[in-house]
């Protein structure tokens, strides 16, 4: 897999716009993760397709699905 920046970018532009629309349309109140140095699994306790972008919402660094 090559490192791209694409995907970063991208990241930084669209999480800033649909994070709050979550938060106005599903009434979120989400807190920040705590930062963790390195890789980590993040592990849904729910099984939908909003689940990224509600987890997403919690973590300043970018995520892959």
């Amino acid at each position: 897999m090559k490192n791209s920046k694409v995907p970063n970018v991208t990241y930084k532009i669209i999480r800033p716009i649909v994070s709050p629309f979550l938060g106005l349309i599903f009434h979120l109140k989400s807190e920040k993760a705590p930062f963790v140095e390195g890789p980590c699994i993040i592990i849904s306790n729910h099984n939908t397709d909003l689940d990224p972008g509600f987890i997403a919402r919690s973590f300043k660094e970018p995520m892959y699905f």
